[in-house]
């Protein structure tokens, strides 16, 4: 059964429930953690968020990332998607994507990364919480180090340690944080 988000009005709610139903969701938890990097406020922290995905079997979770591409091409809250084709392949399949998005005629990009392990599918980016073209724009590289460990920890059944906060990021980013490399 659905849970409704803090934010979610009724109708948001039911349309949500309904999708994910729809693409074949059996679970989601989505979880997001606050990278700080020295500024006052934690609301100006760069955050990882995170969703794992469980589908009923491998073949529907493929086919829900095959799609991955075409729905946010879809989506009125981009202007552009391209697959990154440099990201690395990770899990048993993986796509990286950059999300165009824009606000009073400035745009920003935001990168996601999705990956495959049996029948889950992990959906990652990093980004602030009220993301927008201010920035800072984070590259896939520092998603797919957090990504590589979340492999790890899915294919061991569990048997998980905290990540570090990944050395691509940049220089302002506080290095003394850890993430949990599972939900």
């Amino acid at each position: 059964e659905s849970v409704r988000e803090w934010n979610e009005t009724e109708e948001e709610f039911a349309d949500r429930s309904d999708t994910w139903r729809q693409l074949g969701f059996v679970s989601a938890l989505r979880s997001d953690t606050p990278i700080p990097f020295g500024e006052e406020s934690p609301d100006d922290d760069l955050r990882h968020f995170n969703t794992l995905i469980q589908f009923p079997d491998e073949d529907t979770a493929s086919a829900y990332l095959q799609g991955v591409g075409d729905r946010f091409a879809g989506n009125p809250d981009y202007v552009e998607v391209a697959e990154i084709e440099s990201a690395p392949v990770l899990g048993d399949e993986s796509m990286a994507l950059a999300l165009t998005r824009e606000r009073d005629g400035a745009r920003w990009t935001l990168n996601e990364l999705f990956v495959r392990v049996g029948d889950i599918v992990t959906v990652s980016w990093i980004e602030r919480q009220e993301a927008g073209p201010e920035g800072p724009e984070v590259g896939v590289e520092p998603v797919a180090e957090l990504a590589t460990a979340q492999v790890a920890c899915l294919r061991s059944g569990g048997d998980c340690s905290p990540a570090p906060v990944p050395a691509e990021l940049p220089d302002w980013v506080a290095t003394p944080v850890t993430i949990p490399s599972t939900l």
